[in-house]
Order: C-alpha cells, then sequence, then structure tokens
C-alpha cells in the first residue's frame, strides 16, 4: 500500500518548485510552493497519454494544481526539491519504472525515505 501510495504521490501531486527552491526539503515547502512544485511537474509530465506496462494501462495525467497546496507531504520527509524533481522526470520519461522492481536512480531518496512513504496525519 505504501508504494501505492507514493505512486500516487507523484503521480495525482505531482508538484514541482520554482524560485531557487532545489535544496529545501518537500516537507517545508508552503501552499504556494507546492502549487509552483505541482505546475512544474505539470510540465513535466506534458500531454495526457496511456502507457502500456507489462500488460496493463497506466494514464498518464497532469494534475490540476488548484489545490496542491491543500495537500503536504509528511513532516520529516526530507527529499528535496531537486530530487523530487528529478524522479518526477525519469518517471515521466518512462512510467513504467514506477511498477518494476527497480525504480529509476534518480528516485531512491524519494522512494527510500520512510517519511516521504508514510501516509499524512
Amino acid at each position: 500500500m505504501t508504494k501505492f501510495w507514493m505512486m500516487s504521490g507523484v503521480f495525482a501531486l505531482m508538484a514541482a518548485c520554482g524560485g531557487g527552491n532545489g535544496d529545501k526539503s518537500l516537507s517545508d515547502l508552503s501552499a504556494s510552493e507546492l502549487v509552483d512544485l505541482c505546475e512544474d511537474s505539470a510540465d513535466l509530465l506534458g500531454e495526457p497519454r496511456t502507457v502500456t506496462c507489462d500488460g496493463f494501462e497506466v494514464e498518464i495525467t497532469p494534475p490540476d494544481c488548484s489545490t496542491a497546496g491543500d495537500a503536504p507531504f509528511p513532516a520529516g520527509c526530507d527529499v528535496t526539491v531537486d530530487e523530487y524533481l528529478d524522479c518526477t522526470e525519469a518517471l515521466a520519461a518512462d512510467p513504467c519504472l514506477a511498477f518494476s522492481g527497480t525504480p529509476p536512480a534518480e528516485c531512491t531518496a524519494l522512494f527510500n525515505d520512510p517519511e516521504c512513504n508514510s501516509e499524512p496525519e
């Protein structure tokens, strides 16, 4: 369930943050920074599309970022904005990697941070 929630976070929230916040932790982002992060991630995802991964279809749809500020990352999530965006870019390029046994190297920090992989309280 944790990995599914994480992928939901990566594909649904897809927040991104401009404005020089690349080294800022995800859990430290303000509501407006979360909206910026979402908009940047939506740009990385590109146009809506469907890909086939080992016999099942995955719909990639950039999110509506209007409420991204209402969905903060869990406290203690120390993954940086740059690490998040690197992971988002890698998964946007090959969404099937999210469901493989070996996610892209760019996602190691995000997938391995137990605080980032917990349900928000």
